[in-house]
């Protein structure tokens, strides 16, 4: 699709009301027969407004049936063979449909879908004594944000957690919700963060991603952060101001935004 022709209509209708808006009130201060040519000139400029509008709405569609076509060509066995886990920290769940639809495109494996659930999102201190709880049943289990990250790379890394029900009580403690793939063949090789904010600077990213990311990054496994389109508060900002150093894909609903994200994952064709 063409994201560019849809804020070319609205700069072209803004416009439109705007010179509307300027025309009708100096109308109010003239003579009828002013008047009478500016809103003639109006009607015209109308008519014609609405003809382009008619003309770019006809491109974008065009463009949206092109990217539909062209999208599994591109994508087809980029990532064959890869196992591929999604991370949801940010507040667009419906974008995770997205994800997984560009991943089968390429032929990826997703082992598995993580969402940050809102124990994740508090802070440290009641996190801290979420975990302490836990701990004292096993004393495996971690005792601080960072060691919850930690734990969670390792599981995608490694295939086995620590301790065995880590998931299963983090479940529970409304820390995160997973879905694993247990019969996977081969280990994680990508992960894919869904990030992106309802809410302007809610401090998300800082408190539930970077753990994340750092961890990930740390057990060796490459990271790209994507967003929807009609995201309120994009955190590519913020990971840039963190110092997250991942690829940002915007837009991952859209088949531009989908190709991206194969594309900063790396594979090669």
């Amino acid at each position: 699709m063409g994201p560019g022709l849809k804020y070319h209509v609205v700069t072209i209708a803004s416009l439109f009301f705007a010179l509307t808006i300027g025309l009708v009130v100096g109308s109010l201060i003239v003579s009828p027969r002013v008047a009478d040519r500016q809103q003639r000139a109006i009607n015209r400029l109308q008519t014609t407004l609405n003809q382009d509008n008619i003309s770019l709405r006809q491109r974008l569609k065009r463009w949206e049936q092109f990217g539909d076509r062209i999208a599994p060509i591109v994508l087809k066995g980029r990532l064959a063979g890869s196992s591929v886990a999604i991370i949801q920290t940010g507040d667009y769940p419906d974008a995770v449909a997205s994800v997984r639809e560009a991943l089968q495109l390429a032929d990826a494996h997703i082992s598995a879908v993580i969402t940050a659930g809102r124990g994740f999102d508090r802070g440290d201190d009641a996190v801290g004594s979420t975990l302490a709880q836990l701990r004292t049943v096993n004393p495996l289990f971690p005792s601080d944000r960072r060691e919850l990250a930690e734990s969670i790379a390792s599981l995608l890394e490694t295939g086995s957690a620590r301790p065995a029900d880590l998931l299963e009580q983090l479940e529970q403690a409304q820390m995160l919700h997973s879905e694993m793939d247990t019969a996977a063949a081969s280990l994680v090789r990508y992960v894919v963060v869904i990030a992106g904010s309802r809410n302007v600077n809610d401090g998300r990213a800082s408190r539930v991603d970077q753990p994340i990311v750092e961890a990930l990054q740390r057990h060796g496994l490459k990271v790209v952060m994507c967003e929807p389109l009609e995201v309120v508060s994009s955190d590519a900002d913020p990971y840039r101001k963190l110092g997250l150093n991942v690829s940002s894909v915007p837009e991952v609903d859209s088949d531009i935004g989908r190709c991206d994200l194969i594309l900063a994952l790396g594979a090669t064709p």
